[in-house]
């Protein structure tokens, strides 16, 4: 988690209403900055938000009427910036900023408000957002007078509009310009350009390793005509922007400073909708089979002998689990190595890196140690998954998609490493069952895999009666695969994968 408690993400939206899928927006105060960062429909069109009771928002791209009465658009991609009222730090503790809120009406076009800051800034870069929805003619916050200890807004409607508008709940947040760290060789940068109606480049100061979140916002009054800004061309070192007046204007604006801010993905979460994830597109064409075993770290149990006197192929399944979600989630391709299985070079050590992760080496490989005590006939392995089982299922209702363990045999009828990881990533409830979609790397480009549970009554024989077990087996779609005697959620944090994959 970041130092500065922020967290960014990305939605596909369009001009209907739908609630972010952005995790972890913070629940204290929160602030919310929105920008379309694609130029897939030309439409002059802002981000309108709503925020709901649970601290969620809902949000959707708003078209103005000064041509035409039609306001439908395209699917676009809209960045998000979330953060907290109050100071923002970077990795060291020092304030490079701050967010806050204000309730702003509008009783006359050519009123602007005045809001000072907490603190006094050398280059101070303001970005604003609407977050009530207490007016419904279109409207966003126009920005002017950055100075170093206060700034002033109003809420501008289109000309073709009276130009007042009701109280709205305004966020801002308020940053140094620079390049600044807020967690261990995590960046994000902060500036200006000079623009008008035309797209105009900006170099980021730093390469991010996936293409970056970006939001943006003029920060000047020079020409009077009403602007929103648009984004384009996001990459890992820059991005184009503009600013578009409304339809029934010119379109022609004379030049203005933009602020933006640029920031990796924060806090991993649903970056992508994973009702978009597909195995057969963001999973590995190759077959989960290796036979060149690296060194082996000091495994719990004698492990690591064990498993180096095999003399067989082996799976990397966790690693390429985690790895999909990685390249996934930072909206980078799978690597294209087609169907042959790397046995050596730099995805090999990813993979090889990410499968040690999944046993929790940094807390004592709790991970693989619950792995081995689900493992023995002893553990009562059916009634211990039904809370991994609910932990999976709160962390895909959360847009957390995870690493599922899957016992299939227990010790005397298999070796521990015939056990499985897979990923999962969404579900569906049919019946009185679970359908928990996976990504599994033993069936490369199948997006039929599943693992189906249904809780069901405990026996006599169980350790506690009346209690429930799974009841779970693993199907494509011909049929069963594999019954599963037991279920781990492994929450491990994803990263972000090397730029030279």
């Amino acid at each position: 988690m970041a130092n500065a408690n922020m967290t960014t993400g990305i939605v596909d939206a369009n001009d209907h209403w739908t609630t972010t899928n952005l995790t972890a927006i913070p629940a204290r105060n929160p602030v919310l900055l929105a920008s379309v960062q694609t130029f897939n429909g030309p439409d002059t069109v802002g981000v309108r938000l709503e925020r709901e009771d649970d601290g969620s928002f809902s949000l959707f791209l708003e078209e103005e009427k000064s041509r035409d009465n039609e306001t439908r658009h395209t699917l676009e991609e809209v960045g998000l910036f979330a953060t907290s009222e109050g100071a923002i730090a970077d990795v060291r503790g020092n304030v490079i900023g701050e967010a806050g809120l204000a309730n702003v009406s509008q009783p006359r076009r050519d009123d602007w408000h005045s809001i000072a800051t907490n603190r006094t800034y050398a280059r101070p870069v303001v970005l604003t957002q609407m977050m009530s929805y207490n007016g419904s003619n279109p409207c966003h916050v126009r920005v002017r007078n950055v100075g170093s200890n206060a700034f002033e807004c109003r809420l501008e409607e289109w000309q073709y509009l009276d130009g007042t508008h009701v109280e709205e709940e305004v966020g801002y947040v308020v940053l140094e310009a620079g390049v600044h760290e807020i967690d261990d060789d995590t960046y994000i940068e902060v500036g200006t350009v000079e623009t008008d109606h035309n797209f105009a480049s900006v170099r980021f100061s730093r390469s991010f390793q996936a293409g970056p979140v970006v939001v943006a916002q003029c920060q000047t009054f020079n020409g009077t005509h009403e602007i929103v800004t648009r984004i384009r061309n996001v990459t890992a070192d820059g991005a184009e922007i503009r600013l578009q007046e409304e339809e029934g204007r010119d379109e022609v604006h004379t030049n203005e400073t933009v602020g933006y801010i640029s920031t990796p993905f924060l806090r991993l979460g649903e970056v992508n909708s994973f009702g978009q994830f597909k195995p057969s597109k963001h999973g590995f064409e190759f077959t989960n089979s290796f036979n060149q075993l690296p060194d082996l770290p000091n495994l719990p149990a004698n492990l690591d002998r064990k498993i180096e006197n095999i003399n067989v192929n082996y799976g990397l399944c966790g690693g390429m689990a985690l790895a999909a979600r990685d390249f996934f989630l930072n909206r980078r391709p799978i690597p294209n190595t087609g169907s042959t299985t790397p046995q050596s070079g730099a995805l090999f050590d990813y993979l090889w890196q990410r499968q040690i992760d999944t046993f929790d080496p940094e807390h004592g490989w709790g991970y693989l140690g619950k792995f081995l005590k689900f493992y023995l006939p002893t553990t009562f392995t059916r009634a211990k998954s039904v809370s991994e089982f609910r932990s999976v299922i709160d962390a895909l209702d959360a847009g957390q998609p995870t690493v599922l363990g899957l016992v299939y045999v227990r010790a005397g009828n298999g070796n521990l490493w015939d056990n499985h990881q897979v990923l999962a990533y969404d579900y569906n409830k049919v019946g009185s069952g679970t359908r928990i979609k996976v990504y599994d790397p033993n069936f490369p480009n199948d997006d039929d895999v599943q693992v189906r549970v249904e809780l069901k009554d405990q026996g006599i024989f169980d350790p506690a009666p009346g209690n429930k077990k799974i009841d779970a087996a693993q199907y494509d779609g011909s049929g069963r695969i594999n019954n599963v005697i037991g279920l781990i959620h492994m929450d491990v944090e994803s990263q972000t994968p090397p730029g030279n994959l």
